[in-house]
């Protein structure tokens, strides 16, 4: 399921699948950065030069932002998102980068 949310006043696409009775969750940029549950592989993310940084154990949005993030991608790291900032914290580096 895919959804609009707002998050700190700016628009973003999140999106949710039920997977064998947990969430896979995703909240996206606009500039393409992504905020992610620790199901998502960050290798892949460093593959393809995505901008992904990862928290654990969450179960909603809400979560995901005040969650401290335990994975960043290569090129997430370049834009200063770093292990222990909050979600939203690196949500607002990854949508300030165009």
């Amino acid at each position: 399921m895919e959804e609009k949310v707002m998050i700190g006043g700016v628009e973003m696409t999140a999106g949710k699948l039920e997977f064998n009775g947990i969430n896979i969750l995703l909240i996206k940029t606009a500039s393409g950065g992504g905020l992610g549950c620790g199901y998502l592989n960050l290798a892949a993310a460093d593959k393809f030069g995505h901008v992904l940084a990862t928290v654990s154990k969450v179960a909603t949005w809400e979560d995901m932002l005040r969650a401290e993030v335990n994975g960043v991608s290569e090129a997430a790291g370049k834009l200063g998102i770093a292990v222990g900032m909050s979600g939203l914290e690196a949500l607002k580096l990854m949508h300030n980068v165009r």
